[in-house]
């Protein structure tokens, strides 16, 4: 049985240490006495009522990380209820060990109705029960109901969990702004995806940061007059903020973006090379013999911006000089569209270009379901971009 402070304690964001074997009972007696209000003295925390349209099971490998994460959920559970479930891999702790803790997270959608509650299990292990992490974690899933494995910590594509765990999972949600060594993880991303194909879709929270760049982009090209000028494209530009980049090195996102737009228009690859201004590759249309540059190269922007993008510019010469770019502008959540034909003064317009927060990402792949073919076929060019420069 819980201790009977137990009910109080959870409903106001406390957790309290549990036997992993009895997490069940102790969760149906949690929510019996909150239904019930039962053994609460508090009005503020009865009645409750307790929603869950998903599992979702977040990988991090420190104590901070996960209390991190179950901030994080407190904001997540107001657009999407789910029983959460936190593995927590922490190869510095000492012995082997395995711990569990239950806690909720409850929201009220106007003042005067009941407080609705999603519940959080938490795992930690350390030494060889990390091994049982995975083993543990699958009879704690509600069945008939989506899992989504959201992996926040490296190593995701070595790591045996999400070996053991991939066969259960409908989606695992990455972070592919994240990685250290984009060389080595786009191959294996790729990699990952074709092995996982039949089973298991793949979301990424970067892909998604990248989604207005991507539009904005694609709806100068809306009229059929500037369609035509796609066609003739032989200049790609991509500057990125280098701060919070090892080295000044090529964030993950510029080798995305480069990819998707390649990928896209259906570019082959040649080859690369790093210049006096950043690292170059040069493609070609099928069928022509005409080269296409896409520099991605380091730009100064505001400390908000580390590691993001600045600017994305597609030009020609052929004919009239042409030019389509995207900058950011003053404000980090702004940006400036410009097309510019020849002498003539170029077409300007102000736009938002948010940056979003970390739930307001995880929230978005929450929303999504199968496979996103776009994305895929982006990674696999980007994958062949890094992969050029070894």
């Amino acid at each position: 049985m819980p201790p009977d402070n137990s009910l109080e304690k959870v409903m106001t964001g406390g957790s309290f240490r549990v036997d992993i074997a009895s997490i069940e009972d102790q969760l149906r007696e949690l929510w019996k006495d909150a239904a019930t209000g039962a053994t609460a003295e508090d009005e503020s925390v009865k009645p409750v009522t307790r929603t869950t349209v998903l599992n979702l099971v977040v990988f991090v490998d420190s104590e901070a990380a996960a209390q991190e994460v179950s901030a994080l959920l407190g904001d997540l559970v107001e657009q999407d209820p789910c029983r959460a479930i936190v593995i927590t891999a922490d190869p510095k702790q000492q012995g082997d060990k395995m711990e569990a803790w239950i806690s909720a997270h409850c929201h009220r959608p106007l003042p005067t109705s009941k407080a609705v509650c999603c519940e959080q299990i938490s795992l930690r292990a350390s030494g060889n029960a990390i091994r049982e992490l995975a083993a543990s974690t699958v009879p704690f899933l509600l069945s008939d109901l989506p899992v989504f494995l959201w992996w926040r910590g490296p190593g995701v594509f070595e790591s045996e969990i999400v070996g053991k765990l991939h066969g259960v999972c409908d989606r695992l949600i990455i972070d592919s702004k994240q990685f250290a060594e984009p060389a080595l993880e786009f191959p294996k991303l790729q990699s990952f995806i074709q092995a996982t194909q039949d089973r298991l879709a793949v979301s990424d929270m970067a892909w998604h940061r990248l989604r207005q760049w991507r539009e904005l982009m694609a709806q100068f090209f809306d009229s059929p007059v500037l369609f035509a000028h796609l066609s003739h494209i032989e200049n790609v530009v991509v500057e990125f903020n280098p701060r919070a980049t090892p080295g000044g090195t090529v964030p993950p996102q510029a080798f995305l973006l480069a990819g998707w737009l390649a990928s896209r228009l259906g570019w082959q690859l040649q080859d690369s090379r790093s210049t006096g201004e950043g690292t170059q590759f040069r493609l070609k249309r099928k069928h022509s013999r005409t080269n296409i540059s896409i520099l991605l190269r380091p730009a100064k922007a505001p400390a908000e911006l580390a590691g993001h993008l600045v600017s994305f510019e597609l030009s020609s010469e052929k004919g009239w000089s042409t030019t389509f770019r995207i900058a950011r502008g003053e404000s980090p959540h702004c940006a400036q569209t410009e097309i510019s034909f020849g002498q003539s003064p170029p077409f300007r317009r102000t736009v938002p270009l948010p940056i979003h927060t970390e739930v307001e990402l995880l929230a978005r792949q929450l929303d999504i379901f199968g496979h996103d073919s776009i994305y895929e076929e982006a990674i696999a060019m980007a994958a062949r971009l890094v992969d050029s420069m070894k």
